[in-house]
């Protein structure tokens, strides 16, 4: 009797593992891309209150949402920092996602980047190739970056309204991608920590928004 109820509970515990294993499987994994916004630089709580956490926090246990954030990348491939060359955007392509989430071009705007500027749409052409390429099943998101606040480095957000928006917006048309739209929706110098960095209220907001997009990839 005894050792019918332990093969019965090993049985139990062993489909319980099965099962738990397949929903892992099933969870849709989620990259986001980026720089410090997306990494969450100048937040208290970056664990928490970065903008994919927060996401993560939405989307629920279906999801597997992870942060991809570069502090100082550029789109740029002949920037100062580009992304492509870096640890992260080598981890995000291992990742396999499902979904990417592409918020670059804030620190394109720096003086040093900026004369590099008509390169800027063929670069973030490539990125998204180089995604596709990875998985051709995957969704891609590209995000129209806050606006700045602050013009510490050169960057400034007239570089942003004038030539970043509409290039990215551009570049979705070209390659039929839904755009998310952080610039209008931050409009208020209060929902950043440094006038370049959102708070955690600014970090909600984008959440937000990737969420209602993301949500929308379902139908």
């Amino acid at each position: 009797m005894l050792l019918r109820n332990v093969l019965l509970l090993l049985t139990t515990l062993f489909i319980m593992a099965c099962s738990s294993q397949d929903d892992l499987k099933r969870a849709v994994r989620v990259a986001c891309v980026g720089d410090s916004i997306t990494y969450g630089l100048t937040l208290k709580d970056r664990a928490h209150s970065a903008y994919p956490s927060q996401l993560g926090s939405l989307l629920g246990a279906k999801y597997s949402v992870k942060s991809f954030g570069r502090s100082g990348a550029t789109l740029l491939a002949n920037g100062d920092r580009p992304y492509i060359k870096s640890k992260e955007f080598a981890a995000s392509l291992e990742f396999k996602a499902d979904v990417v989430v592409i918020m670059l071009g804030t620190n394109d705007t720096k003086e040093r980047n900026w004369i590099m500027k008509e390169q800027f749409e063929a670069d973030y052409l490539d990125l998204i190739e180089r995604y596709r390429h990875s998985n051709a099943d995957v969704k891609i998101l590209i995000a129209l970056p806050p606006p700045i606040y602050s013009n510490c480095c050169g960057m400034s957000n007239s570089k942003v309204e004038r030539a970043i928006v509409p290039i990215i917006k551009k570049v979705a048309q070209k390659s039929g991608l839904g755009v998310v739209d952080n610039y209008s929706v931050l409009r208020e110098k209060k929902l950043f920590t440094d006038g370049v960095h959102p708070n955690s209220e600014g970090s909600r907001i984008i959440a937000q928004q990737v969420y209602r997009e993301i949500r929308k990839l379902e139908h």
